[in-house]
């Protein structure tokens, strides 16, 4: 499957708009991407309102969207100024959102959306991690990619007003070193923790870009598929 098709990921919990929807979108400001990495630090996330896939991708589709983002970001009804976001929930260690594994495979969670008005348990997280971590081949899943699911579930499921949540449905939007990607949705059914997840994929890959895709699903919308467990138990 070229890294441009949506995932074949059932039941589907995040719904992307359609192709090219970015570029639908009216400028709102003039605004530019600065550089906010340190060269030698790939991981720590930028001070911007920017999600990672913009200093992933390549230059002319963030030059497109950056001028327009606040328009672009309008598209899903999640927002980066949650809970989550704000540290507003108890922290510890075993619920760090960043962590050196070893020296090969360090990993910290960027930007975190949230449904503003918390009628969705539903999350979307972006994750920065080297290259090392990998325990069998390129497709596996990196332990780092295992972590910050099970640790975004265990912060929403303990929040007051999720208490009786049955059903916490996350997307990662997982990036390495040094130009790689791939979309990894996890949702747990009560019994069983759920993850799927595409191969890993090139941003720099001259004839596949999957750099629109995941602008995509960071702009997706929260939905519950017909006939799945409700989340609240209703």
């Amino acid at each position: 499957m070229p890294p441009t098709c949506l995932p074949e990921f059932s039941p589907n919990f995040f719904l992307p708009p359609q192709e090219g929807f970015h570029l639908e979108t009216p400028y709102p400001r003039s605004t530019h991407i600065s550089q906010c990495y340190d060269e030698e630090d790939d991981i720590t996330p930028p001070k911007l309102k920017y999600p990672l896939l913009l200093h992933r991708a390549d230059n002319q589709l963030a030059s497109t969207v950056a001028p327009r983002w606040s328009s672009v970001a309008g598209f899903t009804s999640f927002r980066n100024d949650g809970t989550i976001t704000k540290g507003k929930w108890p922290f510890r260690d075993e619920l760090a959102l960043y962590q050196v594994d070893r020296e090969s495979h360090r990993w910290r969670v960027s930007e975190v959306l949230e449904c503003a008005h918390h009628t969705h348990p539903h999350v979307i997280f972006d994750l920065a991690s080297t290259d090392g971590g990998q325990s069998d081949g390129q497709s596996s899943l990196k332990i780092g990619e295992i972590r910050s699911i099970i640790r975004i579930m265990r912060i929403v499921m303990e929040r007051e007003y999720n208490r009786e949540c049955l059903l916490v449905p996350v997307l990662l939007l997982s990036y390495t070193t040094p130009k790689h990607g791939r979309i990894i949705q996890a949702h747990h059914t009560g019994q069983n923790l759920v993850i799927q997840y595409t191969s890993r994929v090139a941003f720099d890959d001259p004839v596949f870009s999957p750099a629109e895709l995941f602008l995509r699903y960071y702009c997706s919308k929260p939905v519950l598929p017909l006939g799945s467990l409700d989340p609240w138990g209703g």
